[in-house]
């Protein structure tokens, strides 16, 4: 299955001032705009950002410090020693209000290092708070990094299921309709797998990974000239992103076969 470009899965700021927790929410504003900065920084300047933050958890940065760690970490590279931050966060009295997302978070780390059985099993746990505790959106990203996690695993049914459940909470979720359309490529569910693709489309006609996948499933269905057309404009889209190299060789066993 597809994976999200590690930018995209760079940890998002949740920690708003009304998040803090109740000992940083009663600090100044200068408090809210260090976590900022140090956040900023890791896109930056990791290392930097790194540092900064071991500085301010030295000196009582709390949650926010270690937590602008764990992000710089990711952006290091450092994925299974972010991830494991991350979750023994969610179990610290400070920590526990906001243990799905830093569960699911960690998840997004143990993805990207492919660690798949540990993203699956702290995602489980993200999930286990249930829906008094999840915002839809929420449970949508939790279901889409789970389904992600199944797919790694080649679990097609479960990523097909997490993946729905994902898009009846917000249909507006392009990616998830191409990531639900591998899982029912490989359940050999091609006509559905083809209708997520065209939904995908028509909500970002310039995906790649959705012209990818859908030249995937056109050639399974032996529309070789279609899947040509869709591998080719995903190489244009981005000649040095992973789905043009996919497509590139993809169109080398394509002219390969041909009479």
């Amino acid at each position: 299955m597809q994976r999200i470009s590690q930018a995209a899965l760079l940890l998002a700021v949740f920690l708003t001032p009304a998040a803090l927790p109740a000992a940083h929410a009663q600090n100044d504003a200068a408090e809210v705009a260090q976590y900022r900065a140090c956040l900023a920084k890791t896109g930056t300047n990791a290392d930097a950002a790194y540092d900064d933050a071991l500085v301010w958890r030295d000196r009582g940065g709390g949650v926010p410090a270690q937590h602008c760690g764990a992000v710089a970490l990711v952006a290091l590279g450092k994925y299974a020693e972010a991830a494991t931050r991350l979750a023994a966060l969610a179990e610290t009295p400070e920590g526990r209000a906001m243990a799905p997302a830093l569960l699911g978070q960690a998840g997004n780390a143990w993805l990207l290092g492919e660690f798949p059985s540990n993203a699956l099993s702290v995602l489980n746990a993200a999930l286990s708070a249930g829906p008094d505790r999840l915002a839809p959106a929420e449970e949508a990203d939790l279901r889409i990094d789970r389904g992600r996690a199944h797919a790694a695993l080649q679990r097609w049914g479960e990523a097909e299921a997490d993946l729905s459940r994902a898009l009846s909470l917000d249909p507006e979720r392009a990616a998830a309709y191409t990531f639900r359309a591998t899982a029912r490529r490989m359940l050999n569910k091609l006509d559905l797998a083809l209708e997520d693709l065209q939904l995908a489309l028509a909500l970002d006609a310039k995906d790649a990974p959705a012209l990818l996948e859908r030249g995937n499933v056109y050639r399974l269905m032996e529309k070789n000239q279609l899947a040509r057309a869709d591998w080719l404009a995903a190489i244009a889209l981005g000649p040095d992103s992973k789905a043009a190299e996919s497509a590139r060789l993809n169109l080398e066993k394509l002219d390969l076969k041909a009479p």
